[in-house]
């Protein structure tokens, strides 16, 4: 077995998947790596030689965080409330049946459209909301579930905000912003409600 971030990959995988095993790491990152390496897509991790071992371990170091840095930097966001994630459970069987994960994130001004930055206050970064993931269980899907989440989430009401937005045009910016002042509603209504 090669070893690379601290994670024993397993030699009869292609090197795309093995590499998946190492927390922070999917398929699409694993691609990347591979080709940085100049490693075949086809090539299986048994066949690796050390040298190439080695040039993949770099490579990950020096442009990916992995495995202890990326749960120990996720565990301090959660700490921070930077990241928040929300699930949803069955009332009869106490079972998690979905969760999203909701974040802060900003959107540099200058990175936008002009038409779009000049309709927007003259802040460097103009805040938005990111959602990080959306899941369902296996035994959820297909019931709404995932509609439901996202009207929790205050994205989509329904249909007709979908086709509000097809119809208008609504950059996504100005749809986060929104999605933005619709939480903060949301949670002002939930206070008040706790309060009282």
């Amino acid at each position: 077995m090669a070893r690379i971030a601290g994670v024993n990959i397993p030699t009869q995988k292609r090197v795309i998947i093995g590499l998946t095993y190492i927390t922070g790491i999917g398929p699409a990152k694993a691609k990347e790596i591979v080709a940085k390496v100049g490693i075949p897509a086809d090539r299986r991790v048994s066949q690796l030689t050390d040298a190439e071992v080695v040039k993949i371990r770099e490579v990950i170091d020096q442009g990916y965080t992995v495995e202890g840095d990326l749960r120990r930097n996720v565990a301090q966001d959660i700490k921070r409330r930077i990241v928040t994630c929300f699930v949803a459970v069955d009332a009869e069987t106490n079972d998690i049946v979905g969760f999203y994960t909701l974040t802060a994130t900003g959107i540099a001004l200058d990175a936008l459209a002009p038409e779009m930055a000049k309709k927007l206050p003259r802040h460097p970064v103009v805040p938005a909301a990111l959602l990080g993931r959306l899941a369902i269980s296996a035994s959820s899907r297909g019931k709404g579930l995932g509609a439901a989440l996202l009207v929790a989430l205050g994205l989509v009401g329904n249909r007709m905000v979908g086709r509000f937005i097809q119809r208008t045009h609504i950059s996504i910016l100005v749809f986060l912003v929104l999605v933005v002042l619709i939480i903060l509603i949301v949670l002002v209504i939930l206070i008040l409600v706790l309060i009282i």
